[in-house]
């Protein structure tokens, strides 16, 4: 019957699609001299064999050659929406053996068990001397990890994957994940970044970004003209610590203005940099992008270096954050503020803000906090979990209720 043949039209498009994209990865890495990622070559074999497309390319610990290789590929695949590369390096930054252990692990727990085992290329432990015998084994402690070159990019490398961000329109998931980028490397990011108008999630984690990185992040994000980008104003708005503004949250600011349809910001619905040394100059660097970003839902801000004295960074991210989205966005859910040493006095800022976002159902902070401020923390996240499961009146019933 025809209705049955077209997913077998379908599975061959997508078989066809495969193969080409292997064969261009395979002829780019020949042309460049270096050999084709293993797990790549996996991924789509895999997803030949499920007569499926591959969403997203995944790759660990590759070189500048064998990343531009993956551009290239990139370029003549249409049906890749993601792009996840972890435990690189943009330079000569040294790295110890147990942080690519870290990015291999975090990116095999993405895989299946049979895809992750191929890509743990290093023990979990330092191994031992192989002359050596059982009883001095047991005896003598393990060696520490030695201290190893990580997979460079080169900034070569970084410009070619900005404009290969740039062409590829219908990139939707990013993660670049335990990568030494720094504020250099977001920097070189930061034109392909500013193109990718349908990129829903970006990732960042763990990439040694500073103050300097996080504005070139915000500025790539958030375009000028897009939302409210002044620091004089995000200053103005900027909560009392400690006292009773919970009123003033996203009350006294003015409107964002509407991002232009071409920007990521108008669509990005998760942003995680977690790890990174932010610190309070690269919260107000982002407080000012994120009110930029209506549709904008997670946000993982764990570990940053934040303290208890940063308050101005911490004052500013809960500003922009009470800044409510428009009516048909889902607005922000989750934010994960853990490991920054923060205590009551800039945790009670929080507090101000689960009142003003009623979609905010998920707040993580450190848990040196007071029992008091744990209990209203909890008890306002669970009134937003109980306002978000009631089920919304349809219009007609509650004009009928009123009459």
């Amino acid at each position: 019957m025809p209705p049955r043949e077209k997913p077998a039209r379908k599975s061959g498009e997508a078989a066809a699609a495969l193969g080409a994209l292997e064969t261009t990865y395979r002829v780019a890495c020949r042309a460049r001299g270096v050999p084709p990622h293993r797990p790549l070559l996996a991924q789509i074999q895999t997803a030949r064999d499920g007569g499926a497309g591959l969403g997203e390319l995944l790759l660990c610990g590759v070189t500048g050659a064998a990343l531009a290789a993956v551009c290239e590929a990139l370029a003549a695949y249409s049906g890749a929406s993601g792009l996840a590369c972890w435990g690189c390096s943009i330079g000569d930054e040294l790295a110890s053996s147990t942080r690519m252990q870290l990015a291999q692990q975090a990116l095999a727990d993405r895989l299946r068990p049979e895809c992750g085992a191929r890509l743990r290329t290093q023990p979990p432990h330092p191994l031992l001397a192989a002359g050596a015998a059982p009883a001095e084994q047991q005896q003598s402690p393990p060696p520490r990890p030695e201290v190893e070159r990580c997979p460079c990019f080169g900034e070569a490398a970084l410009h070619e994957l900005s404009l290969a961000l740039g062409a590829a329109g219908a990139l939707t998931r990013l993660v670049l994940d335990h990568t030494l980028l720094g504020c250099g490397g977001v920097a070189v990011l930061a034109p392909g970044l500013a193109r990718c108008g349908a990129l829903r999630c970006l990732s960042l984690c763990h990439c040694g970004i500073g103050p300097a990185g996080a504005e070139q992040l915000a500025g790539a994000l958030v375009p000028s003209g897009c939302g409210a980008v002044a620091g004089a104003s995000a200053l103005a708005r900027r909560p009392s610590v400690g006292g009773a503004a919970a009123s003033r949250l996203g009350g006294g600011a003015a409107p964002a203005a509407a991002c232009r349809p071409d920007s990521c910001a108008a669509v990005l619905e998760q942003l995680r940099l977690s790890g990174n040394p932010l610190r309070s100059a690269g919260l107000q660097a982002l407080a000012a992008a994120l009110r930029g970003m209506p549709a904008l839902q997670v946000l993982a801000l764990a570990d940053l270096g934040v303290t208890d004295v940063d308050a101005d960074g911490v004052g500013d991210l809960v500003s922009a954050l009470a800044e409510g989205p428009p009516a048909a966005a889902p607005g922000l859910a989750e934010i994960d503020f853990e490991l920054n040493l923060i205590g009551d006095r800039l945790a009670s800022l929080f507090l101000e803000l689960l009142p003003a976002r009623p979609s905010l159902v998920l707040v993580k902070l450190t848990s040196h906090l007071s029992a008091e401020v744990v209990a209203q923390l909890c008890a306002l996240m669970a009134a937003n979990r109980a306002a978000a499961a009631r089920p919304a009146r349809p219009p007609g019933k509650a004009k009928q209720g009123a009459r």
